[in-house]
């Protein structure tokens, strides 16, 4: 039973081929575990929350025996399949303005710039490739006056926050992006753009160099406890004391949560490389992040560089609720790459027609009150999970943070106790009722983005 869940959780977490790993010239493999093993710690995930538990936990136990599983392939899940963006000011989706109130999102703030600073100590101590995470802030975009409204509640929260921004104009976000459509933009300098796949990838290499064992392609199809947990793969088995789930939205596969968590889709298109003459039609910069003033807008990238396999361009919009188990239909999938069509050439007028090489869907977990999933749920076993949407700075902050909580390290004990305190998360409808009115209220929201999207 446990495996027939597994397989079809990790069938529908995804729609098409990574778009992000496609632009790799390789990336590695690793081997499905088809043996009995033993181990000091067990992580269940190898998204962003598995692969910083697994790496805080070396630092901190230096000779325990860690092993790490993943139900698919590393960086070609949900978590390899985000817009990139590490993200460090208020940023909640289920706000119309992505913030809060002052005295959270201040806190908010301070754990992301721990988790972005993790990353980019990773990526400096363990020699990565310098181009996964740069530096180059984002700029929240308007295209019409509600969404300069939403930008001036923005701005005005950022001020109170006391937090840095420049006002963008059209003249000089054109300059930026190569494109006339937006009317403002507010630029803040904190945020990082990520290569998702890139970076999952080459930091489970690194972890294998410090003695990780980790394995894919091995759903845990059964986890039962005695003395010690026993992990069931299809092929294989692994016996440790101490256990930490960081599978998101797949915690419920093992009897936590089944009520309480929200399955949302987001979709991306990624144009081929640009050609010279089209990129001196584009002009701008070369490499840039835009989120929009409405969080059911449309996100835009332009990356560039041999990680990106070239000058392209990246666009993601549209939100849908689905059941772990239900498929999304070709009808559905073939309206949401019409829209993105239909986005990228009003901003792009001067690239018509090029084509995009690559669709992908991607599941986010959410919760109804926007909580995470931290701490712990049994003896010996901890949880960093729902990430809510960011899961590249959330997974990354609750997977150090569990594994600092589960190794009883106090460094970071301040933003631990905030997550342990924070509200367990809504129960919600049962999914037929939770999808239909969900969907309802995403198709209300995405009409009255209008052109934002």
């Amino acid at each position: 039973m446990f495996e027939e869940i597994s397989h079809q959780i990790g069938a529908s977490s995804c729609v098409g081929a990574n778009g992000w790993v496609a632009m790799l010239e390789s990336y590695p493999v690793f081997k499905a575990l088809n043996t009995s093993l033993k181990a000091d710690w067990l992580i269940v995930g190898a998204g962003f929350a598995g692969v910083a538990a697994a790496r805080r936990l070396r630092e901190l136990n230096q000779n325990d025996e860690i092993v790490m599983l993943d139900a698919s392939r590393i960086g070609h899940g949900p978590a390899g399949r985000s817009s990139g963006f590490m993200i460090d000011l208020p940023h909640k989706l289920s706000s119309e303005s992505y913030f809060d109130n002052l005295d959270a999102d201040k806190a908010h703030i301070r754990r992301n710039r721990l988790a972005i600073q993790f990353v980019r100590r990773i990526i400096e101590t363990d020699k990565l490739d310098p181009q996964i995470l740069r530096d180059c802030g984002k700029i929240n975009v308007a295209a019409t006056d509600r969404g300069q409204l939403l930008l001036a509640i923005y701005r005005d929260h950022l001020d109170h926050l006391e937090e840095q921004y420049d006002v963008v104009n059209p003249e000089e976000l054109s300059k930026i992006t190569g494109s006339n459509y937006y009317t403002e933009g507010l630029r803040t300098p904190t945020t990082s753009l990520l290569h998702p796949a890139a970076y999952l990838q080459q930091v489970s290499q690194s972890l294998v160099k410090l003695g990780v064992k980790i394995f894919e392609i091995s759903p845990v199809t059964s986890l039962v406890s005695d003395t010690q947990y026993v992990a069931e793969t299809p092929m294989g088995r692994v016996a440790a004391p101490k256990v930490i789930l960081a599978t998101n939205g797949n915690i419920r596969m093992f009897q936590h949560y089944e009520h309480n968590l929200l399955d949302v889709f987001t979709f991306a298109s990624l144009t081929r490389p640009l050609k010279p003459s089209e990129r001196e039609a584009l002009k701008g910069n070369d490499f840039w992040g835009l989120i929009p003033a409405d969080p059911m807008g449309t996100t835009v990238r332009r990356l560039s560089g041999a990680l990106y396999g070239g000058d392209r361009l990246l666009v993601r919009n549209r939100f849908t609720f689905s059941s772990s188990s239900k498929k999304l239909s070709d009808s559905r999938l073939a309206n949401i790459q019409l829209q993105h069509r239909r986005s990228f050439e009003v901003r792009f007028p001067m690239l018509e027609p090029i084509g995009f090489e690559h669709f992908w869907g991607g599941r986010l977990c959410l919760s109804k009150n926007s909580v995470p999933i931290f701490g712990p749920i049994g003896t010996g076993l901890f949880a960093a999970c729902c990430q809510n949407g960011m899961g590249s700075v959330n997974g990354t902050l609750s997977g150090m943070l569990v594994a600092d909580l589960a190794s009883g390290h106090r460094e970071h004990q301040s933003s631990i106790d905030e997550l342990l305190q924070t509200e367990s998360p809504s129960r919600v409808p049962p999914q037929p009722i939770t999808n239909l009115i969900g969907n309802l209220i995403i198709k209300k929201r995405e009409s009255r983005a209008g052109a934002e999207l």
